[in-house]
């Protein structure tokens, strides 16, 4: 059964298209040139006065909120199938990325970049990547 709606289907399926792109983020040019990486340098002031930022990570589904200096620094964090939990860690710049390790959820450290994306958001994604791992806002930064 075929519905016809008024319109030519070439003018249908091109609404349609520009939706769909809309609504994935595929068709927002401009905003991809609005994402600026955050340099090593800033960074290292977040860290050096104990920034504290919540996150939704994109892999998994979790929640989190990060506080605490950089050698010591607490994982507040949410899962989806494991509940809630609290894990301590250390984060550190290199270069223009910030590493996180976490010894009682994996042993290796892991370093993202970050990208300001909006007012006070960001997101993070794997080094040389432009897939986003999470989106994060900062909630306290003091500066220097």
């Amino acid at each position: 059964m075929t519905i016809r709606l008024g319109t030519s289907s070439s003018t249908f399926a091109s609404i349609f298209i520009t939706g769909a792109l809309a609504a994935t983020g595929a068709w927002a040019q401009e905003s991809a040139k609005e994402q600026v990486r955050v340099s090593g340098a800033d960074l290292q002031a977040w860290l050096s006065n104990g920034f504290v930022y919540a996150a939704e990570d994109h892999t998994n589904g979790s929640v989190f909120v990060v506080v605490g200096a950089a050698n010591d620094r607490t994982l507040f964090y949410s899962h989806p199938t494991g509940g809630m939990n609290t894990v301590k860690g250390t984060q550190r710049v290199v270069g223009d990325t910030l590493c996180a390790k976490w010894p009682d959820i994996r042993s290796e450290e892991r370093c993202r970049e970050w990208y300001r994306v909006g007012e006070n958001k960001y997101e993070q994604r794997e080094k040389g990547s432009g897939t986003r791992l999470s989106t994060l806002y900062i909630v306290r930064s003091r500066t220097p």
